[in-house]
């Protein structure tokens, strides 16, 4: 097993994300609080308050943003497939054309019962 690495998440104040995919808030004295996600769309996300609006985010961005830069055109990706895993070690960037192409045969590999 790794150490947890925490890094603020940039534009959000008070906010950090781990590369295991945590998230946690600072935004209160004493302890961080580690956020609970939710499920939508197969994606987990988050609620993050900047400027007294919530604002609800894929919490696979969150750590590729982090930890990768700004994706500058690019999608990120889960390696492994499972969208559920946020862990930085299975989050790629890729290219809209390639993240299309890996689903299809992710998509064709599960039909074919592989």
């Amino acid at each position: 097993m790794y150490r947890e690495v925490w890094k603020p998440i940039p534009g959000y104040v008070g906010y950090d994300v781990s590369n295991r995919g945590r998230v946690r808030s600072r935004c209160l004295p004493g302890r961080p609080r580690i956020l609970r996600p939710w499920v939508t769309r197969r994606y987990l996300k988050i609620g993050l308050f900047r400027d007294g609006r919530r604002h609800r985010l894929r919490v696979h961005r969150l750590v590729a943003i982090t930890f990768f830069g700004p994706a500058r055109g690019r999608e990120v990706d889960h390696v492994d497939g499972n969208r559920l895993n946020n862990r930085l070690e299975n989050l790629e960037y890729v290219s809209p054309s390639e993240n299309v192409r890996r689903a299809w045969v992710r998509r064709h590999a599960r039909e074919a019962g592989a």
